[in-house]
C-alpha cells in the first residue's frame, strides 16, 4: 500500500508552492468576546445557542497498545511495554459563569504538568504550534515575516467562546467525535466545536499520533485511527453528561476516510457520520489506500448513521462514488462554494481576516464556513435530537427555498435494510410465514437465501411449530430449491412424520445436481441429506 502517493494528492496543508502573496496585515483588531459574546474573528457570523461553552483537555492511557517501543540490543529480555498515551479535547454545553473565556494560545497549551505524560505533551505541543501557525499565516513560528508574526500573536490572544472547565450544563447530551486529517491538530476546526458546543452537542476530538513516535503528526494509521476511536467512544461513556448512544462522528480529508471506514465496522455504535471534503468525492474508492479498499470491500453493506458529506461545489463531485456502501442510510450531501480543502476548518476559515491573501471583499470563504456549520449542526440536530426544526432546515434546503445560494443539498432515502438471519427468524415467530414471505418481497434477489437461513436459525433451536408452516409456503415459492426440500425432512422428522420426512429427503436428493442457488453449499446439503436418511434407518 503506497500511502505517500494517496497522501500527498490529499495532503490537508496547502502546498507552499500554491499559496498566494501575503498583503499586509488587517488593521482592523477582533474584539475580544466576554462568555456571552463570541468573537468575530474565530466565530464570524455564527450565532451561539442556549449554552455556554466548556472546553476541558485531558490525558488517559491505552494499556492494551504500544506506543514509542523501547529499542534494546539484549535478546535476553523483552522491551519495558509503553501504553499508548491519548490526548482529548472535550467541547461541551456549559453553565454560565462569569468566567473569562480561555485565549486561544490555552488550545495549544497542552502540558499535562510534571509526570509520565509530559514527554509526549512538549513534542505534541510544539509539532501543533508549527501547523496551527502554518495554516493560518502561511509559515511556522521562526519563520513568519514580521506582519505573519503580528497575524499569529494576534490569534494566540484572541478570546475563545469556551470556558476552560466550566462547570457542565445539566441534561444529556449526543457526542461527537472527531478526527482531523494528516498533519492536522486536535483543535483546527475548534469555531465549529464551540458552536455545536452551545447548541448542545459534546464534541470529543484526540491527537491520533503515529504508533512508533516517528511523527507527532497523524500520518495514515488506518488500524490505529480506529483503536483510538474505540477508545474515544468507551471514554465518552464515563462523562457524567453525555449521551453516547446519540454517537457521531466526523472528519476531514484523511479523517473522513477514517470516520467513514469507522462507521462501517460490525457493531459499528456510530448513529450520525460527516465527512468534509474527504477526496472521494472526486474520486472513487479504488484511488484509495489498500487497506481502506478491503476494509470497505468486507463491510460494505454495514454502515447505518445517518450521513453528511460535503464537498466543494467547484470541484463538481460525484457523491454517487461511494453510493455503494450508503444505500441503507439516509444521506445528504452537500455541495458548499467557495471552500477549497483547508477551508472546511476554522484555521482556512479565519486566514483572510488575519492576512488577506487576495481581495475577498465579499468575505465569500467565511460566509460559506459559517453555512457549512450551519449545516451540519442542523444535520445533527434532524439525525441524534429528531427536532422538526432541523428536519425543515434541511428540508428547505433540498427544496431550494432557502435564501443561501452558497448550498446545493440534495437527499437520498435510505433503501431497506435486509434482515439478519436472526431477525428473519424472530420475524416468522411473531408474524408468521405469509406476512414474512410478503416483508421480503421487497428483497427480490435475497428471499428465497433470507427464508432458508432464518429457517435454519429456527430449527437450531427445534422450533419444528414455526418452521414447519414456513417450509411449506416457501416449498410452494420455490419449487426447485433442494436446500428447502432438506430442511422440511429434517422438520417432518421432528415432529414424527418420518415418511413425510424421507419423501421430502429424497425429492431433494433428486433436485440437487441442478439447483443453482445452494452455490457452493452443495456437498453441505448432500451430507444434511444423507445424515437424515441415515437417522430415518433408511438409505
Amino acid at each position: 500500500m503506497n500511502l505517500s502517493r494517496v497522501f500527498s494528492a490529499l495532503r490537508r496543508h496547502v502546498p507552499v508552492a500554491g499559496r498566494l502573496p501575503v498583503a499586509t496585515l488587517c488593521v482592523a483588531s477582533c474584539l475580544l468576546c466576554s462568555a456571552k459574546a463570541q468573537t468575530p474573528l474565530l466565530w464570524g457570523g455564527l450565532k451561539p445557542g442556549p449554552h455556554a461553552v466548556g472546553f476541558r483537555l485531558q490525558y488517559k492511557l491505552d494499556h492494551s497498545r504500544e506506543y514509542d517501543p523501547e529499542f534494546i540490543t539484549d535478546t535476553t529480555r523483552f522491551p519495558v511495554h509503553r501504553p499508548r498515551p491519548i490526548m482529548i479535547g472535550i467541547w461541551y454545553p456549559a453553565q454560565k459563569t462569569n468566567a473569562s473565556p480561555m485565549p486561544y494560545r490555552q488550545y495549544l497549551d497542552v502540558s499535562p504538568g510534571p509526570g509520565p505524560f509530559a514527554p509526549f505533551a512538549s513534542r505534541l505541543g510544539s509539532a501543533m504550534r508549527n501547523v496551527v501557525g502554518d495554516e493560518t499565516t502561511g509559515h511556522k513560528p521562526g519563520a513568519m515575516t514580521p506582519a505573519e508574526t503580528k497575524a499569529f500573536e494576534q490569534l494566540l490572544s484572541t478570546r475563545t467562546f469556551a470556558v476552560n472547565n466550566a462547570p457542565a450544563a445539566t441534561g444529556k447530551f449526543p457526542v461527537i467525535l472527531y478526527h482531523p486529517g494528516t498533519g492536522g491538530t486536535y483543535e483546527d476546526n475548534s469555531a465549529l466545536f464551540e458552536y455545536l458546543a452551545s447548541r448542545g452537542d459534546i464534541v470529543v476530538s484526540s491527537a491520533y499520533p503515529d504508533p512508533d513516535a516517528a511523527s507527532a503528526f497523524i500520518t495514515g494509521d488506518i488500524p490505529g485511527s480506529f483503536a483510538d476511536l474505540d477508545f474515544l467512544a468507551t471514554f465518552a461513556r464515563t462523562l457524567p453528561n453525555a449521551d453516547a448512544d446519540r454517537l457521531g462522528v466526523m472528519g476531514h480529508s484523511y479523517g473522513a476516510w477514517v470516520s467513514f471506514a469507522w462507521t462501517a465496522k460490525v457493531g459499528s455504535p456510530v448513529r450520525a457520520l460527516i465527512t468534509l471534503d474527504s477526496g472521494f468525492e472526486y474520486d472513487s474508492l479504488s484511488e484509495g489506500p489498500e487497506l481502506l479498499q478491503l476494509h470497505m470491500k468486507q463491510n460494505q453493506n454495514n454502515i447505518r448513521a445517518a450521513t453528511l458529506r460535503v464537498a466543494s461545489t467547484e470541484r463538481h463531485p460525484h457523491f454517487e462514488y461511494l453510493d455503494p456502501y450508503l444505500k441503507y442510510v439516509p444521506r445528504y450531501e452537500a455541495s458548499i462554494t467557495s471552500l477549497t480543502h483547508n477551508d472546511y476548518l476554522t484555521h482556512g476559515a479565519i486566514r483572510p481576516e488575519l492576512l488577506p491573501e487576495k481581495p475577498d471583499a465579499r468575505k465569500d470563504r467565511r460566509a460559506s464556513y459559517d453555512t457549512l456549520a450551519e449545516v451540519i449542526f442542523n444535520f445533527l440536530d434532524a439525525s441524534l435530537k429528531q427536532r422538526p426544526e432541523a428536519r425543515a432546515f434541511l428540508s428547505q434546503s433540498v427544496d431550494h427555498t432557502t435564501s443561501d445560494s452558497r448550498l446545493q443539498l440534495q437527499f437520498k432515502a435510505a433503501a431497506p435494510v435486509p434482515p439478519t438471519q436472526r431477525q428473519m427468524a424472530l420475524y416468522l415467530r411473531q408474524y408468521g410465514a405469509e406476512k414474512a414471505m410478503g416483508m421480503l418481497r421487497a428483497f427480490p434477489n435475497l428471499a428465497e437465501s433470507k427464508m432458508v437461513f432464518g429457517i435454519v436459525a429456527l430449527l437450531d433451536d427445534d422450533d419444528f411449530k414455526t418452521a414447519l408452516p414456513a417450509l411449506l409456503l416457501a416449498e410452494k415459492t420455490y419449487p426447485k430449491d433442494a436446500g428447502i426440500q432438506a430442511l422440511l425432512g429434517k422438520t417432518l422428522a421432528g415432529t414424527g412424520d418420518k415418511t413425510g420426512a424421507e419423501k421430502a429427503y429424497r425429492k431433494a436428493l433428486v433436485l440437487l445436481p441442478d439447483d443453482d442457488s445452494v452455490g457452493v453449499f452443495r456437498s453441505h446439503w448432500k451430507a444434511q441429506i444423507e445424515r437424515g436418511l441415515k437417522e430415518l434407518g433408511v438409505q
